[in-house]
């Protein structure tokens, strides 16, 4: 496997994994392995950033799936979530559904066995603008709907916050591609991008996001403040992501 351009704390834990993994599936079944997210870039975080995988396979076979269970529990308690598990043709009939997802892992995948199916991976300007609109309006609702439940629970509202910024970050990406910009993939230039381009955005907002999720720790007044005017970006954002 192709694991020697990986960082050294990533490979220690992705490879025992992953021959335990290719051994239950079998390698002949697969087509192709892909490291993608934070573990292959400068934003990772020893024991708190995720080790994100995409196999691609000939054949889903639930008994090759039942096979993998285990592997797949004790992988979460290393930050392996459960890996993607797909067809090559469910990569060809979906970019146009989940545009956002696949250039995430375009843009960062490391390809350690097997064929790059993803180098050509390109949705149109409206696939992805109409992902991001949708991706943003969904977490406007979704924080509003928690606040009004579990807005007087200072770790709920961390945690939601936190869950919140994460799976707003590949959105900004892409906003800065809908405009024509490359999007960079280290955070902090990120969102200094994204307050460049869209001059309506509040950088220390997305600054303090950063701190939130790095482990800073903020008073329940700080908490509630951020929220709300984490809530007031997020509206700008619907509004760009509606026009761009």
């Amino acid at each position: 496997m192709g694991l020697e351009t990986v960082r050294n704390d990533v490979r220690k834990v992705l490879q025992p994994y992953l021959d335990k993994l290719i051994a239950k599936i079998g390698r002949e079944n697969i087509v192709s392995i892909i490291l993608y997210g934070s573990a292959t870039g400068e934003d990772y975080i020893p024991g708190r950033s995720d080790i994100n995988l995409l196999i691609v396979v000939k054949d889903i076979d639930f008994g090759h799936l039942r096979a993998i269970i285990p592997i797949v529990l004790k992988g979460i308690k290393r930050r392996i979530p459960p890996p993607l598990i797909v067809h090559p043709s469910y990569i060809e009939r979906s970019v146009d559904v989940f545009p956002i997802e696949f250039l995430e892992i375009r843009d960062t995948r490391v390809v350690i066995y097997g064929e790059d199916l993803l180098a050509n991976v390109e949705p149109t300007h409206e696939q992805l603008r109409l992902e991001c609109e949708e991706k943003i309006k969904g977490q406007l609702l979704t924080i509003r709907s928690a606040y009004i439940e579990h807005g007087n629970s200072p770790k709920t509202l961390r945690n939601l916050l936190i869950r919140s910024f994460a799976a707003i970050i590949p959105v900004l990406r892409q906003l800065l591609r809908l405009k024509g910009v490359q999007p960079p993939m280290s955070r902090d230039a990120l969102i200094n991008n994204v307050v460049e381009q869209f001059n309506l955005i509040d950088a220390a907002t997305f600054k303090r996001l950063l701190q939130l999720r790095q482990g800073v720790s903020f008073t329940s007044t700080e908490l509630i403040s951020l929220f709300e005017s984490y809530h007031r970006e997020l509206e700008k954002l619907a509004d760009i992501a509606d026009s761009i």
